[in-house]
């Protein structure tokens, strides 16, 4: 059976709502975090959050932290 696909709205500091699927949940170095595609257009452009909370996510600004995320979840993917 295939899985439904997961999908999550975010809002801007504009309170300008988004929505996104999520692509991928990956862990790395204690914490979780979601990778994504826009739902709405498509796009080659992954956007990867770190969770703060169930239902809080925040923008990685540390290169190397989103370059290992980023390349664990193309290991994890490359295995599926």
């Amino acid at each position: 059976m295939q899985n439904e696909p997961e999908f999550i709205i975010l809002e801007d500091a504009d309170g300008i709502e988004a929505h996104y699927e999520v692509v991928s949940r990956v862990q790395y170095s204690g914490n979780e975090y979601v990778v994504l595609l826009p739902a709405t257009e498509k796009a080659d452009e992954y956007i990867i959050l770190r969770k703060r909370s169930d239902d809080e996510y925040e923008g990685i600004s540390d290169e190397n932290e989103l370059t290992a995320v980023f390349k664990k979840f193309l290991e994890e993917n490359d295995q599926e």
